[in-house]
């Protein structure tokens, strides 16, 4: 009898976990939208029940970073942060990118509760950084140079916009692990030193006329603009 009962329990725990799962992403979904209520003593104690929930509700909230429902993304990044539960770091860096200011705002504001001391400095030039990267990628396709462009000039051209977004990418990647292209410890002063080069790189003669090649005369304008934007992150990293 004994023998039987153990390998009916054992059968039953797949069920038991997936409507253990259930209930929590039911309790997670209830409260999310009870925080909905104007009343905030309603906000405290919705907050203070879902940290109560524990790790099995970091899953469910972490999903609502992207739910269209703008009050359950606002809610859910608060939440998170209050959880203090690591898994949430990446999807609320992720999450910088919300279309709506608030649901950022709560966002960077769950990263410096979730990231040691220090590092949620570096969430901002980070993310500014990602965001003028795609800005210039975007150049060619939005202000394309007039008329029919050939010629090797147009392949350097073409050439000089990848080399400066996989630079800024660079970037990016050494302020969020410390680390080089090649792995290498890199300090912030080497950073804001390697993207002051590349802008200077662009100022030198030539260069706009290069760059005639694939954008028209606005492009340029907005290239140089975005390029002036670059160096002022720079300095702001180091």
């Amino acid at each position: 009898m004994g023998i039987f009962n153990k390998k009916s329990e054992k059968s039953n725990k797949p069920e038991e976990k997936k409507l253990i799962r259930e209930d929590i992403n039911a309790k997670v979904d209830a409260l999310i939208f009870k925080l909905k209520d104007p009343d905030s003593s309603v906000h405290e104690s919705s907050v203070r029940e879902m940290i109560a929930l524990g790790k099995p509700a970091v899953g469910p909230l972490i999903q609502y970073l992207q739910h269209p429902d703008l009050w359950a993304r606002l809610m859910a990044a608060a939440a998170l942060g209050k959880m203090r539960d690591q898994r949430a770091i990446e999807p609320l860096k992720h999450a910088l990118d919300d279309p709506d200011e608030g649901v950022r705002h709560m966002v960077k504001t769950a990263l410096k509760e979730l990231l040691p001391e220090g590092k949620e400095k570096e969430i901002e030039p980070a993310h500014e950084l990602q965001n003028l990267k795609i800005k210039i990628s975007e150049l060619p396709k939005q202000y394309p140079a007039g008329g029919i462009s050939v010629g090797p000039g147009v392949g350097q051209a073409q050439e000089q916009i990848s080399i400066i977004c996989r630079n800024i990418d660079d970037a990016i990647r050494a302020l969020n692990t410390g680390l080089d292209p090649y792995n290498r410890p890199i300090t912030k002063s080497l950073i804001t030193d390697g993207l002051r080069r590349l802008v200077d790189a662009t100022r030198k003669s030539g260069f706009a006329a290069l760059m005639l090649g694939v954008l028209s005369s606005d492009g340029i304008l907005l290239l140089e603009s975005y390029l002036n934007e670059l160096e002022q992150i720079a300095n702001r990293i180091s």
